[in-house]
């Protein structure tokens, strides 16, 4: 095992838009076998379950010190592209075969097996979930549209949620998420909502995902983030409050779960000699800075539309006088504030000449603030 390092990493909340430095710990270096950990799942604190992205249809359950303690085999099913996995509430697995690079694929699945305590053999039949995306009508689209590689999934109240990996040249920097019931069956998954990410490759495009759902978190990596949202309601993940961890490291991270309120695991593939690492990341300080916060925010602020591309409106409660303004692009930089000589209860945005993404506005009142994200199309 390699010794163990720290890399530095930053992170970014856009409601303080500003960044800070920590660290995030390499645990161990992963099996030999497993060199291309395109997911991951926790067993215990000690122990995990993930696979490589193609090859053999085995799930390998490995601990902390980088032993393989169990490898089960799904007889009925073909590692064409495996990207992610993810466990229900009983501990039932699914493995998603929805690699789909080119975006031609017609043939996508997810293998539910049984929770592995419930049963010691090596080998196990699975259940068969075949799907289509309900939006896609070319095999495959243009290079513009090109949004229906998967690489990411959760579980949630019997439902799959996916998350694209965008592929589009050039990027609007998008990922679409589709939702499908979690039982064998063939469907058409729905189209219900999409998330701005980024239209750079290491830092938009989707490679994994794990929600919590004791606590409603969600995570979302790519090679050079974490897209975090807690207190979202119901499957509206992306009204929740977020913050973005950016990752100095570059490497291919593809695995991420959830080990309590406060951490995650993430694995890398393995490319020549670099990679092939489950590390730890931490990140209560920047849950405590987020929440903090979102206790102090104005009640009853609205801002519409949302998306726009020419007007937004804010406004709030007549008992909350808004005072003045912040907006920030999504690097973090402050682009316009504005104080107000005589507060009000509605804002009117001119950000026609904003260029296209996500943003975030904080509003300022007497006493109090709230921050809301947006985005211009």
């Amino acid at each position: 095992m390699k010794n163990t390092i720290f890399f530095l990493f930053f992170f970014l909340i856009f409601a303080e838009a500003n960044s800070q430095t920590y660290t995030i710990r390499e645990v161990t270096t992963l099996p030999n076998q497993i060199d291309e950990s395109s997911g991951l799942e926790i067993e215990n604190d000690n122990s995990l379950w993930t696979h490589n992205d193609d090859g053999s249809p085995e799930l390998f359950c490995f601990d902390t010190l980088g032993n393989i303690t169990r490898i089960v085999t799904i007889t009925n099913a073909t590692n064409i592209d495996w990207e992610d996995i993810t466990r229900d509430e009983s501990g039932n697995i699914y493995i998603g075969d929805f690699g789909n690079n080119d975006n031609d694929r017609s043939d996508l699945k997810i293998y539910k097996i049984p929770n592995p305590e419930t049963f010691s053999q090596n080998s196990i039949e699975a259940e068969i979930i075949n799907f289509s995306y309900a939006d896609q009508t070319s095999f495959p689209p243009s290079s513009a549209n090109l949004n229906y590689d998967v690489e990411a999934m959760i579980w949630r109240e019997n439902s799959l949620f996916l998350f694209t990996k965008n592929r589009s040249e050039p990027s609007n920097g998008y990922s679409k998420l589709y939702k499908l019931p979690a039982e064998n069956g063939t469907y058409s998954a729905e189209l219900i909502d999409s998330l701005f990410t980024d239209t750079k490759k290491s830092t938009g495009r989707v490679t994994a995902a794990d929600i919590n759902n004791d606590s409603n978190q969600l995570a979302l990596l790519t090679k050079q983030r974490v897209y975090y949202f807690e207190n979202f309601v119901g499957n509206d993940f992306f009204s929740g409050d977020k913050i973005i961890f950016e990752l100095a490291n570059n490497s291919s991270k593809e695995g991420l779960c959830f080990i309590n309120n406060e951490e995650f695991f993430i694995t890398d593939e393995t490319e020549k000699k670099d990679g092939g690492i489950l590390y730890r990341m931490n990140i209560s300080s920047s849950i405590s800075t987020s929440v903090s916060e979102n206790k102090m925010e104005i009640a009853e602020v609205e801002i519409f539309p949302n998306p726009t591309s020419d007007f937004l409106s804010v406004t709030s409660s007549e008992f909350e006088m808004i005072k003045g303004f912040e907006i920030y692009n999504i690097e973090g930089e402050l682009m316009i504030f504005q104080n107000f000589q005589e507060n009000r209860n509605e804002i009117l945005l001119n950000v026609e000449s904003f260029n296209r993404g996500q943003y975030l506005i904080r509003i300022i009142a007497e006493k109090n603030f709230c921050s809301k994200m947006f985005i211009v199309k």
